[in-house]
């Protein structure tokens, strides 16, 4: 979605989905595995994401265990905001 404010740039905001790891409702086995580089978010954007990986960036009670099956997911998102310069409102306070 775009929006556009008076004497201001458009503003895009996104919303991305990632399917959590395990058992799907098809008994499908799914996998934590997202990628957000290669430029499809654009500029001046607000990202709102469920990417169902816990860090402690953003999840301040996640497991040891949980935070180690997650690693490459959340290093890849992690990467991705330090090259992006994007900023993570969810601190893990919540």
């Amino acid at each position: 979605m775009r929006i556009f404010p008076e004497k201001a740039p458009a503003l895009n905001v996104c919303a991305v989905y990632n399917t959590p790891s395990g058992k799907s409702a098809k008994k499908e086995t799914t996998k934590t595995d997202f990628d957000l580089s290669g430029g499809w978010i654009p500029q001046r954007a607000v990202v709102c994401m469920d990417a169902n990986i816990h860090h402690r960036s953003w999840d301040q009670h996640a497991s040891e265990g949980t935070i180690k099956s997650h690693n490459r997911c959340c290093q890849r998102l992690l990467r991705w905001v330090a090259e992006t310069k994007a900023k993570v409102l969810n601190d893990g306070s919540i």
